[in-house]
């Protein structure tokens, strides 16, 4: 009798905590507007809320980086997270976890945490 309730709690807890790993363990991917737009509606004391924004590198030189989102918006990234593996190479396109700073044209990503695509 326990073993029949283990299985069928089992059964029905499984599917149930897939489900939610998936709805809710991954950040929202946003384009660097959304970011900002994300940003302004928060007061200045709360953390931006982190998201992913798929980035191509348009200039990394000199420890400056520069990409652009999937709309085409250029903007800086500042990475402060750990020592990526290998250079993040122009042209490339990776997930760039983080939130942003500033407003308008001072606006840039800072980034903790990057992906391959």
């Amino acid at each position: 009798m326990v073993r029949r309730i283990i299985l069928i709690a089992a059964a029905i807890a499984i599917p149930l905590v897939v489900t939610l790993a998936i709805r809710y363990g991954q950040q929202p991917t946003a384009t660097f507007e959304q970011a900002i737009q994300q940003q302004a509606g928060q007061s200045e004391q709360e953390q931006s809320a982190k998201v992913v924004i798929l980035t191509t590198i348009t200039e990394n030189s000199g420890g400056q980086i520069y990409g652009e989102d999937r709309q085409g918006r250029r903007f800086r990234v500042d990475y402060t997270g750990h020592e990526f593996e290998g250079p993040l190479l122009v042209g490339s396109t990776y997930r760039f976890v983080g939130h942003v700073h500033g407003q308008g044209t001072d606006a840039y990503f800072h980034a903790t945490q990057v992906y391959n695509e």
